[in-house]
């Protein structure tokens, strides 16, 4: 259904192995591999950036706060 909505009625008919991406920053389509990689590594920044914040507020607790 999402599919369906989001890349139209093709989209949502066809195989996940036969599906394409048009991602703006590159050239051509992309398959379901390479757009998965493209994800994972968008994640992978997300992800580390919320640890690196998430272990500077913990550095930022005080230690006796009464």
């Amino acid at each position: 259904v999402i599919a369906n909505a989001a890349g139209g009625e093709y989209q949502g008919r066809t195989a996940l192995s036969k599906l394409h991406y048009e991602w703006p920053n590159r050239r051509g389509w992309s398959r379901v591999g390479e757009t998965t990689l493209v994800l994972l590594t968008y994640m992978l920044i997300y992800a580390s950036a919320g640890v690196f914040f998430a272990w500077r507020a913990k550095c930022r607790f005080r230690r006796n706060i009464f």
